[in-house]
């Protein structure tokens, strides 16, 4: 006849086993996402520094071509910040 106690033994055994070998899998799971979480968080920095920087160009270069319409067409500049000014103040200036 076959001892129970040997069978209870080697079950503990395994499941002590199985157990040891998912945490030390979790625990590189973890670990892989980490890493993976570190190299968005890099990717995203990155472009999104790249971006900033791509919008001060653009704005800088709108800049430049608005100072050169004002000083070509000084009066319709001033006749148009005058109409802007205007309809802000009633916007801002009702009930």
């Amino acid at each position: 006849m076959v001892d129970q106690t040997t069978f209870e033994g080697a079950a503990d055994d395994s499941t002590g086993a199985d157990t040891a070998a998912l945490r030390a899998e979790i625990e590189r799971l973890r670990e892989d996402l980490s890493r993976l979480v570190e190299d968005v968080s890099t990717l995203a920095r990155d472009r999104t520094k790249a971006a900033a920087e791509d919008v001060e160009r653009w704005t800088n270069e709108r800049a430049d071509e608005f100072r050169e319409s004002v000083r070509a067409q000084p009066l319709t500049s001033c006749a148009l910040s005058l109409a802007v000014g205007a309809i802000l103040g009633a916007i801002f200036l009702r009930d």
